[in-house]
């Protein structure tokens, strides 16, 4: 299984024997998934059955479905009334005849510029006998826009991948970095503290075991060992991610971008070294970089 990039498009057009089907899929960033359909009037009961075909095979995102439908002269195709809409439009010329007391000739070319504007009084769609075709050949068209769309998801995925590899192996030529400069960091910590109490020249026992436990408990916080070590395991799961993706991945490699955040931060903070800092920051910089790619990962 490869990552997939929740950013995307497809766009497919067939001819069938009814006339020109085209279907347009777009997807972009978002942290769950929302299907919206824009379907033609007499496709708009399918809507339901679209979105569920779409959310069993892309589960993050937001996903816009476009489908225009161009009927050949061929077909044979059925005109019925909306009747909703010519009541209304009458209702409204009623009202504007009583109120201007209109006499019946200028009400009714008044109703007739109202249909004239109105486009939805009539209702077009497909003889019966074609509508169960119809409906295939979406079914149909549908399915080869989303295999179109999740190769180009897939394929954006595989950059992406690549590119969050390289600026990890980044962060582990710093650590290594940062590993190598504050070894044995606690013990020489805590040789210079004694060694300015004794430039200091107070009157205080170096050998007292109160002084040596507070000097050895203030080495200890510039300890980073187990930072280093956090972050190590941290960045060894998202590698793991990246190559061996679940089915949706982006969550948990946001999650995981977070807790390298947290030691990249107590890195910076608790060593004294401006060595360890300068590459903590590196750390941090790249960090930002993962974050803003990760966030286009479904």
């Amino acid at each position: 299984m490869s990552i997939k990039s929740m950013t995307a498009y497809s766009n497919i057009s067939k001819d069938f024997s009814f006339g020109e089907l085209t279907c347009q899929i777009q997807t972009l960033n978002k942290r769950f998934l929302d299907v919206a359909c824009n379907l033609p009037k007499e496709l708009s009961y399918l809507e339901l059955l679209l979105r569920k075909k779409i959310s069993e095979r892309v589960k993050r995102g937001k996903v816009s479905l476009s489908i225009t439908l161009n009927f050949s002269r061929e077909q044979e195709l059925v005109l019925t009334p909306n009747v909703e809409v010519l009541k209304q439009v009458q209702k409204l010329g009623d009202e504007a005849a009583k109120t201007l007391n209109m006499p019946d000739e200028v009400k009714w070319s008044l109703i007739e510029r109202l249909l004239t504007r109105e486009k939805d009084w009539v209702k077009t769609s497909a003889s019966s006998h074609n509508q169960e075709e119809l409906e295939e050949a979406i079914d149909e068209l549908v399915s080869l826009t989303v295999d179109k769309l999740l190769e180009m998801k897939m394929l954006e995925g595989d950059y992406l991948a690549k590119d969050l590899l390289g600026r990890t192996q980044s962060m582990k030529d710093s650590l290594k970095k940062i590993e190598s400069l504050s070894e044995n960091a606690s013990v020489n910590y805590r040789i210079k503290l004694l060694d300015r109490l004794k430039k200091a020249d107070l009157d205080v026992d170096l050998e007292d075991e109160r002084i040596l436990k507070e000097l050895c408990l203030f080495a200890e916080r510039v300890d980073i060992s187990e930072e280093i070590t956090r972050f190590t395991s941290h960045l060894v799961q998202f590698e793991g991610l990246l190559k061996n993706p679940d089915e949706i991945v982006g969550k948990k490699l946001d999650f995981i971008i977070q807790e390298l955040g947290r030691e990249a931060n107590t890195i910076g903070s608790k060593t004294p070294l401006i060595e360890v800092s300068k590459e903590a920051i590196e750390i941090k910089t790249e960090l930002e970089k993962v974050r803003e790619q990760v966030q286009n990962i479904e």
